[in-house]
């Protein structure tokens, strides 16, 4: 079940062709989100996680991801 969160938004500069760093840290239904090593977004998710379930969306942008890292 996909679910636009309207409340977990957030405007970010970003400069063309610069690299940065995105994390994200979930806990339960807790999601932190990091820019640049920096705390720009703690959020609830509504509804609890799904086994095996990961969705990245970008609007307004075209995300190339170098490296990707997933821990349990």
């Amino acid at each position: 079940q996909w679910v636009y969160p309207v409340d977990a938004k957030v405007q970010q500069p970003i400069t063309l062709n610069q690299p940065n760093d995105f994390r994200l840290v979930v806990r339960e239904r807790l999601v932190n989100v990091y820019w640049n090593e920096k705390l720009v977004l703690a959020w609830m998710l509504p509804f609890p996680r799904q086994a095996g379930v990961i969705q990245l969306t970008t609007f307004d942008a075209l995300a190339r991801f170098d490296a990707f890292t997933l821990r349990g």
